[in-house]
């Protein structure tokens, strides 16, 4: 479990009570699913972007992508600082 799971997610303690108590009687209940499926990237400091456009030619012509280039540098500060936090070892469970 990531270090940050609780900060980040405060109520997961609760969807696995949730998940366990409504499992069939002797089945192990699967654990709650939780993902945010985005890229994100910071330029320079400078520019961030957010989405969840992949850079290939799939994501291109065939896929609805979207994505949310900002050029802000308190945002892309900010989003710096949430990657890397999420890249700590103690995070990549």
């Amino acid at each position: 479990m990531p270090a940050s799971l609780l900060t980040l997610f405060p109520r997961q303690p609760r969807m696995a009570k949730l998940a366990a108590e409504r499992a069939p009687a002797g089945e192990k209940a699967p654990a709650p699913f939780l993902c945010v499926h985005a890229k994100s990237l910071v330029i320079d400091g400078r520019i961030a972007f957010v989405g969840s456009y992949n850079l290939d030619p799939r994501s291109e012509r065939l896929n609805t992508e979207a994505g949310l280039l900002v050029e802000d540098e308190n945002f892309a500060h900010e989003l710096q600082a949430e990657i890397e936090r999420d890249m700590r070892p103690e995070n990549s469970g």
